[in-house]
């Protein structure tokens, strides 16, 4: 399969879906995921007129499965090892990536929330300086930022109301939803390509991070979610200590 790198910039608040094409190998399961992310803005008609059922047989796979819509909370993306485009009934969507499990259970139920659960990801998202940012923070103090989020139980979120959202989610005990704003870029990015994501019970998607180096191509960026100016930033948005 080649692949290649592909950059999509001024994604925030641009709408999204993924496709996943589910075939059996041997002992194991592998879940192909394909995203309209940068090719199109997944148009209301054309996702809710896919049938998974049909789709399968034309792909011959076992199992078809469609995650989303969903909204960019990023704004940039870097896919560092793009696979290739395909046509679903009219949709294009581009290979991100791939998952593997075991042969006789299921996907993991992406409507368990508070969940993480790990994807093959090849790629980078960036929360752009000034911009709002959301997050997850586990007891442990593990981040998760929020990469996209989802009108599927509320049709009426969007970017404004993220700020306000910790009093809506039942967060499990010791977690804590933060919000704030980046004195600079915020590069988030898997390790070793393997990405930790969780949903909340709005469906709306956060990525674990750590810290790590910036890109030497991409010096301007650096993810600093532990600066002190950021902390004060996220406390002084959501009105408690960070």
């Amino acid at each position: 399969m080649t692949s290649e790198r592909v950059h999509a910039a001024g994604l925030r608040d641009s709408r999204y879906g993924e496709i996943l094409l589910i075939a059996d190998e041997g002992d194991r399961r592998r879940a192909a995921v394909y995203s309209t992310a940068g090719l199109n803005d997944c148009p209301e008609g054309q996702w809710r007129s896919l049938d998974p059922h049909s789709l399968a047989k034309d792909f011959d796979v076992e199992e078809v499965r469609l995650n989303g819509p969903w909204f960019w909370a990023a704004d940039e993306v870097a896919l560092l090892a793009a696979g290739q485009t395909r046509c679903f009934d009219g949709l294009d969507a581009r290979l991100l990536g791939e998952t593997f499990i075991p042969a006789r259970t299921s996907l993991p139920d992406d409507s368990v929330p508070y969940r993480d659960q790990v994807v093959g990801r090849e790629a980078e998202w960036v929360i752009s300086k000034g911009r709002p940012v959301s997050k997850l923070v586990s007891p442990r103090g593990e981040a998760y930022y929020m990469l996209a989020y989802s009108r599927a139980v509320d049709d009426s979120l969007s970017s404004a109301s993220l700020i306000t959202l910790g009093s809506r989610l039942h967060v499990p005990e010791g977690w804590q939803y933060r919000v704030g704003s980046p004195v600079s870029d915020l590069v988030l990015r898997p390790v070793a390509g393997e990405a930790h994501i969780l949903r909340d019970e709005l469906g709306n998607t956060y990525m674990r991070t750590t810290r790590s180096s910036p890109a030497a191509a991409e010096p301007r960026r650096h993810e600093n979610a532990g600066a002190s100016a950021v902390k004060a930033a996220f406390g002084a948005l959501s009105h408690r200590p960070s």
